[in-house]
């Protein structure tokens, strides 16, 4: 049938609360969360004692034989029910970033007298006070388990007729409860599932009930909170750190407080610290931080400790490696660590530099100072000699004889967090995967040396080669695996893993994962034991050294019993187990995962199993690359890189909801009065990162701007945007300065990058896919700050580039000054034609025959038809990307699932992540590949658009073929769900938004389209 456009419009019950939870214009300089200021502490009261004005009497299921709702003196008196009872409000109140409170008493009954039914971003809770039989309180329902099952269940005794005083308190790091003014319980929603129980559903999202028992309710009330996690300033703590040693390069040090507290209290631990640190309380590991910004600025973490804390004497425990060298994944600033412990009523219990709470310091010693660089873009690799008494200062509370002095150092400006903390989930490995010897061998004639370990000097920062103590990645290469036995036994963490000198043993985690390696270790003797580890297999065996880094952690072990785990993260799902010397007894091997929190309110789903697969490597990549910026790979550089963030930024407002990673990512850009060591105007290419060897990808820059307009779409955030202006009309003008006469660049300076192809052999001296790039930036900054004249002149050089590169087939990669002439080359490849397509020089409109081509003779099975052999093929990143992209824009919906399956599928099946390149010689976990979750989101499943901050989704419905499809995205305000199934010639769907969202249906499918009633 023809394609027809239907309009939902869903009921603006919420309308007055659009935007809420959404980011904010603020002030980056003083960015806090604090209670909205409009009047009374900012509170709006819910109930005005008089009426039930706001309020409807909750009806269905269990409520339809409630007892009386009225108002008494002042009171909302909640009659007992048979079974339930209860009120739910009508106006508009926030999904997250709000505070509750009000006061309820137990009239009389004996079950519970106060369910309070809440929001949590796109899920849901209830507090009940005094179930089953009058005494439970806690949250239901997490992850399905009712209060009486999950660790907020309690209990309590309430006396009938006493009012309690109840407040909540919630957003995206963690749900409180407060019961008369003192710590009740709580949850870190990021990786959890919230949902209320059946029973209360009449009271969503906002309701109070009683069961079977009488209640009252007085003094209800609320304020919303500013959308930054904390208050983002310290009240006694100060930076300290060992006197004179806070620019020593891979100094550890450890800091240790103990304090009293009691078990109601909520207590807290505020800290910053550089360059980075890992914290434990009572021996249980608390986390690992923080959250990195620009030069100049350090983002404050704040941690609840309440789920460690004990009654009486607590000892918390920070370690921060000070590291004080360049790199793209942390930044070479003087170490320090500012802390403190604070209770839920501010009252701080330790704090580094202040007196009679301060923290005491140490040098642990165990991880060993002068050693190696894991690789150019990260700092050192992890070498440890220790004794069973070495990690004594982390549990203890006997004095530290061997402590240092420590010195307040320059005041640090703080930013917050803003973004979830990291999801530190353990994983065992799965299975063993092989057995065998390790014997000594000559070394190659060719020493395997990266850059990291012979370039060190002034620009590159470490230790260099005849100062190290010890040099793992040339031992190893002396060294040569023998006598490999297969194995294929399920890993058992209780089952010791025996070796002896000279042994060892490869271990299978399932899927690759990005954490922190650790294990149990029993040595009977002196001992050499080695942890190395990768992506893959090559040729049956772990090569530490494929990626160009040193995958390999060492420990030097007096006789004794150690748990072990590193510091950094690492990538890998194979781990080589290697006795070098000695004797060791391993077990409890396991990886603590690093990385985004589960996005559980996410959901893709379909009748193709391969699609679900991808949808799944999808979702792994991008949690394993997206925490506090975009990286490209976790592995290799965890670099927040430019052109990999335009793809990701994508995946994170479809599975989160927010942009809060985003606009971290631009406010890191835009802090900077200038970029060090880089020309005026320019931008780094990855950044938070170090560039003292003076190197930039000029283009790359360009790719912020087009992710930038794309950034005030997703968020409406105008105060960001608008505060980048400067900066990208000085980007700009570093443009303009290689201008030729026909408007196009020419000659760009450092490192022209496009794709890894042969593309990047013809970046010299006009560029054409660069300048491509070059007039969609100033296309699209025109159109962000309504400048004509950008985007006047983006269409010149499109003319310019239409004029010279297209040479009536394809589209020419470059071309080249010769005696004051430009030529163009015959230089034509695959990404080249995407670049013009995707960046509007092209369209199959003005170039049909040229897209015909495309689509029909390129694609992945090109390199064995060899069709247009003399135009190179394009790679993984970007130019299949970009492939998908215009298969999208062009209506192609059922050639993307054909050629997603056939691009991707082995990646996901080989490493359950998505890669770096077509093969696996580079980052088998790439940030940048978690883009296919978007693709099926707005190809298969069929929302093409969701406008958070205008609340509207459009929805196209394409001739697929598949069988049905459902799926949900999550918005601030609640999820987008959708669903379709095929029957006959009917495409009949089903779609909910939240309350005052627009949708729009476009069927595309070639079917008549039927809505189907839309399921509660």
């Amino acid at each position: 049938m023809t394609s027809i456009r239907v309009l939902l419009v869903i009921a603006l019950t919420f309308a007055g609360f659009a935007g809420s939870g959404l980011l904010t214009a603020q002030d980056h300089e003083a960015d806090t969360r604090q209670s909205s200021s409009n009047g009374n502490g900012g509170w709006t009261p819910l109930f005005d004692g008089k009426s039930l004005a706001g309020w409807e009497v909750a009806s269905g299921y269990d409520f339809e034989d409630g007892g009386q709702v009225e108002v008494q003196d002042g009171c909302l008196v909640i009659g007992s029910g048979r079974p339930a009872t209860g009120v739910r409000w009508t106006g508009a109140f926030p999904r997250y970033d709000y505070e509750l409170e009000l006061e309820s008493r137990r009239v009389e009954g004996n079950d519970f007298f106060c369910g309070l039914t809440f929001p949590v971003g796109d899920g849901a809770l209830t507090l009940i006070l005094g179930g089953w039989g009058g005494g439970v309180v806690g949250l239901s329902c997490i992850d399905g388990n009712r209060a009486a099952e999950n660790e907020t269940g309690t209990y309590r005794e309430f006396k009938t007729g006493q009012w309690y005083h109840i407040r909540l308190r919630v957003t995206p790091e963690k749900v409180s409860a407060y019961l008369d003014d003192k710590y009740l319980c709580g949850v870190e929603p990021g990786h959890r599932k919230l949902n209320v129980t059946g029973e209360m559903e009449p009271c969503l999202p906002l309701g109070i009930a009683t069961w079977n028992t009488t209640g009252a309710l007085r003094n209800v009330r609320f304020r919303t909170l500013a959308s930054d996690a904390e208050p983002c300033a310290f009240q006694s703590a100060r930076p300290v750190w060992p006197t004179g040693r806070e620019t020593e390069m891979n100094l550890t040090t450890g800091f240790r407080a103990i304090f009293s507290s009691q078990p109601e209290q909520r207590v807290s631990l505020k800290i910053a610290a550089s360059t980075v640190y890992r914290a434990w309380l009572n021996g249980s590991f608390v986390a690992v931080g923080p959250a990195r910004g620009p030069h100049g600025y350090y983002r404050m973490d704040v941690l609840d400790l309440s789920r460690h804390l004990r009654a009486g004497q607590n000892v918390l425990a920070i370690e921060v490696a000070g590291y004080n060298v360049n790199t793209y994944n942390t930044l070479d600033q003087p170490s320090f660590l500012q802390a403190e412990v604070v209770t839920d009523r501010d009252e701080v219990l330790a704090a580094t530099g202040a007196d009679g709470l301060d923290f005491v310091a140490t040098i642990p010693g165990a991880r060993v100072q002068r050693v190696q660089r894991y690789s150019f873009q990260r700092a050192f690799i992890e070498v440890y000699r220790q004794s069973p008494r070495t990690d004594a200062w982390r549990n203890s509370t006997a004095p530290i004889l061997d402590s240092v002095e420590l010195s307040e150092v320059s005041a640090k400006p703080l930013l917050p967090r803003r973004v979830l903390l990291p999801q530190f989930e353990m994983r065992d490995p799965v299975q063993h995967v092989a057995s065998g010897q390790m014997t000594k061998q000559d070394p190659p004639g060719q020493l395997w040396k990266d850059r990291s370990l012979v370039n060190i000097g002034p620009q590159f920062k470490g230790y260099p080669e005849n100062q190290l103590e010890t040099i793992p990645s040339l031992e190893m290469q002396a060294l040569r695996s023998q006598e490999s036995k297969p194995l294929a036994s399920p890993y058992e963490p209780a089952e010791a893993v025996a070796l002896s000198a000279g042994t060892y043993r490869i271990l299978d985690f399932g899927t690759n994962l990005t954490g922190f390696i650790g294990s149990t270790l029993e040595c009977a003797e002196k001992s050499r034991l080695w942890f190395a580890f990768d992506e893959i297999l090559t040729e049956g065996d772990v090569d530490f050294k494929r990626l160009g880094c040193v995958n390999l952690v060492s420990y030097e072990l007096d006789p004794g019993t150690y748990t072990v785990e590193s510091i950094e993260p690492y990538t890998l799902r194979y781990l080589k187990l290697i006795c070098v010397e000695g004797a060791c007894s391993v077990t409890q091997v396991h990886l603590r995962e690093y990385k985004h929190p589960d996005p559980t309110q996410a959901v893709f789903e379909c009748s193709d199993p391969q699609l679900n697969e991808l949808y799944k490597a999808g979702i792994e990549t991008f949690r394993q690359n997206v925490l506090d910026v975009f990286m490209d790979c976790p592995s290799r550089e965890r670099a927040g890189w430019l052109c990999d963030s335009y793809f990701t930024s994508r995946v994170a407002r479809d599975v989160t909801g927010t942009t809060l990673v985003e606009q971290n990512f631009f406010e890191n850009f835009l802090l900077p009065d200038r970029f060090e060591y880089l020309p005026t105007g320019m931008l780094p290419m990855c950044y938070p990162a170090d560039h003292n060897d003076g190197i930039f990808i000029p283009n790359w820059s360009l790719w912020f701007v087009v992710q930038l307009e794309e950034y005030l779409e997703r968020s409406g955030d105008r105060h960001t945007v608008d505060a980048l202006r400067e900066k990208v009309l000085q980007l700009f003008a570093f443009f303009a300065g290689h201008e030729n006469s026909d408007g196009l660049l020419e000659k760009l300076p450092s490192w022209v990058f496009v794709e890894w192809s042969k593309a990047n052999e013809f970046v010299q001296d006009v560029n054409y896919p660069s300048n491509m790039l070059y007039a969609a930036a100033l296309a699209a900054a025109g159109r962000i700050y309504d400048l004509p004249d950008l985007q006047a002149k983006a269409e010149t050089i499109r003319e310019a580039i239409r004029q010279q590169s297209f040479d009536g087939q394809f589209f020419v990669d470059n071309a080249l000054r010769k005696e004051g002439k430009l030529e163009v080359t015959r230089n034509r490849s695959e990404v080249c034609q995407y670049f013009a397509f995707f960046f509007d020089v092209a369209s199959p409109e003005t170039h049909g025959q040229l897209w015909t081509v495309l689509r029909d003779e390129f694609g992945p099975s090109r390199k064995e038809t060899k069709a247009h052999w003399d135009v190179h093929v394009a790679n993984s990143f970007i130019g299949n990307m970009l492939r998908f992209e215009l298969l999208s824009r062009y209506g192609n919906q059922q050639q993307i699932l054909d050629e997603s399956t056939a691009y991707l599928l082995y990646m996901a099946e080989r490493t359950g992540t998505l890669w770096e390149n077509d093969g696996a010689y580079a980052s088998c976990n790439h940030g940048f590949a978690s883009h296919i979750v978007h693709t099926l989101y707005r190809d298969v499943l069929g929302v093409v658009r969701m406008d958070i901050p205008h609340q509207t989704v459009e929805v196209r419905l394409a001739d697929v073929r598949l069988d049905w499809c459902r799926g949900s995205l999550p918005t601030p305000a609640g999820p987008v769900q959708l669903q379709w199934e095929r029957r006959g010639d009917e495409l009949v769907y089903s779609v909910q938004a939240p309350d005052g969202y627009r949708v729009e249906v476009t069927n595309a499918s070639g079917r008549e389209l039927t809505a189907a009633p839309a399921a509660n």
